[in-house]
């Protein structure tokens, strides 16, 4: 294939990606250059001349000089982006490999197109676009890359055992190839399907603790709090509520000395702000800012306005605004699954049934909680399967069906002893079987399980634990009016 001029650009998110392959993939001998698409139509119209060519391929490589002649300014990103993704898909069945790596840092906006593709949420797209690309490459620093773009692609998608096995791959190519930056890359996403995906805290654990300290031992403080990020993860899913925020607060400290990207410095400050909810009363200095929603929407990541968006929605739950939670709610769902996030969309379901119970519209909220729960079994994600059985016990009970809230309990009782968070997993199990007792009659039992259960909860230090110390106020309250009645 003929050798392309390139054209170099003064963008500084390609520069910096276009830097990030050589330091961090050690691609130099094919390292891409940010190539002017008009460049790149002119030599496949050239090439679609030969008389050699077949008519098949004039046709395609016509389509394709078509397609990189858009001009930014003269169509939407969204249409400037589905005609690159055309043009792939012709450079594909024309076998132009070479063209296939060159054509992922097209700019599109202020960013390349891969990078555009995974921050507007397209990652069904994303796939496409690498798939074709893993068995033709044969440069293994490329393979390396591509293993870890695939990796996070099928995390997002759903595809976690595809998403695993990438990752593990990338991990050993990383290692054999010596590249410790893409091997702590590597690490972190894997970490990340452990723990965001799964709730495997142990398996998590292992790799930011690994990435912690190759980030330590090479001195790359971003990789370091991005492993700082990770174990506030792990803590939360262990229990440890105030530790976890200590976490995310020592990576947001950090990350904010580097170069870091606005994107990965937001989404520490959101979680930041989003672990207080576990063991925080929310007040005005601990309630996400609605700034903080306006930033994600400037930046453009899909991903960020769903968390923000999320966050708020909670919040708003917790604090009883029930009109503002739905509407909110409603939107993170239409959000996730706009970008076909599974994982998100069941988040967010679960969080919106979550207010209809408290709210006390019990139908709905038991519609949406065993609509989240099918997609977290799915998942396999032990976590939020136990909070939606937990959820489904107490609207039982709140229905006066005791024995339907203790069939939940026994689904309950066999994922909590399979899981890490075991202490506060065990309180959530108790205080549902309290609640079932007490609305069987078996008033001693029940407030006997419950006083167990708040101390596995940590009683007023949490936020669970305040929920149920009100929660059982309030049912004694009832209680003594009706004997007094």
């Amino acid at each position: 294939m003929q050798q392309l001029a390139p054209t170099l650009t003064d963008n500084p998110a390609i520069l910096s990606t276009l830097q990030e392959m050589q330091d961090v993939w050690k691609i130099t001998g094919q390292l891409p250059v940010a190539l002017c698409p008009q460049t790149i139509a002119n030599q496949l119209q050239a090439k679609s001349l030969l008389t050699h060519t077949s008519w098949r391929d004039k046709a395609r490589l016509r389509a394709t000089s078509h397609w990189l002649k858009l001009k930014p300014h003269d169509v939407t990103s969204t249409e400037l982006v589905e005609g690159y993704l055309d043009a792939h898909d012709h450079l594909v069945q024309l076998q132009l490999w070479p063209l296939c790596l060159q054509l992922l840092w097209l700019q599109v906006g202020t960013n390349p197109l891969h990078r555009q593709l995974k921050t507007w949420g397209w990652y069904a797209q994303a796939l496409e676009l690498f798939n074709p690309l893993l068995l033709q490459v044969n440069d293994r620093s490329w393979q390396c890359f591509i293993y870890c773009e695939l990796g996070h692609i099928h995390a997002s998608l759903g595809n976690l055992d595809q998403a695993i096995a990438m990752l593990t791959t990338q991990i050993a190519l990383a290692e054999t190839l010596n590249l410790p930056r893409a091997l702590m890359r590597g690490l972190g996403e894997l970490g990340s399907v452990y723990s965001y995906f799964q709730s495997n805290a142990e398996a998590a654990l292992e790799c930011y603790q690994r990435q912690l300290q190759l980030a330590r031992y090479l001195n790359f403080p971003v990789e370091e709090a991005k492993a700082l990020d990770g174990l506030a993860r792990v803590y939360y899913l262990k229990g440890h509520w105030r530790r976890c925020s200590q976490y995310y607060q020592r990576a947001w400290k950090l990350i904010q000395t580097t170069d870091a990207s606005p994107e990965d410095q937001l989404l520490i400050l959101l979680r930041l702000e989003g672990s207080y909810l576990e063991w925080a009363k929310p007040n005005q200095n601990l309630v996400l800012p609605q700034e903080r929603l306006k930033l994600a929407q400037e930046l453009g990541n899909r991903y960020h306005i769903w968390h923000a968006t999320h966050d708020m929605g909670g919040i708003y739950t917790l604090t009883r605004q029930w009109e503002k939670a739905e509407a909110t709610m409603q939107q993170a769902i239409s959000l996730a699954r706009e970008m076909q996030a599974p994982h998100r969309v069941n988040l967010s379901v679960a969080t919106l049934g979550a207010c209809y119970i408290r709210k006390r519209d019990l139908l709905r909220g038991i519609a949406y909680t065993q609509e989240a729960l099918r997609g977290f079994q799915q998942e396999g994600n032990q976590d939020a399967e136990i909070h939606a059985w937990f959820n489904l016990s107490y609207c039982y009970s709140e229905m006066g069906q005791p024995m339907q809230a203790l069939r939940c309990a026994v689904h309950l009782r066999h994922l909590v002893r399979r899981v890490d968070n075991r202490s506060h997993m065990q309180g959530m199990l108790l205080l549902v079987v309290a609640y079932a007792n007490w609305r069987k009659g078996r008033y001693v039992k029940a407030l006997w399980l419950c006083l167990l259960g708040l101390f596995y909860l940590g009683g007023w230090r949490s936020a669970d634990g305040r929920t149920a110390i009100s929660k059982l106020l309030s049912v004694l309250r009832i209680r003594k009016s009706q004997e007094l009645y």
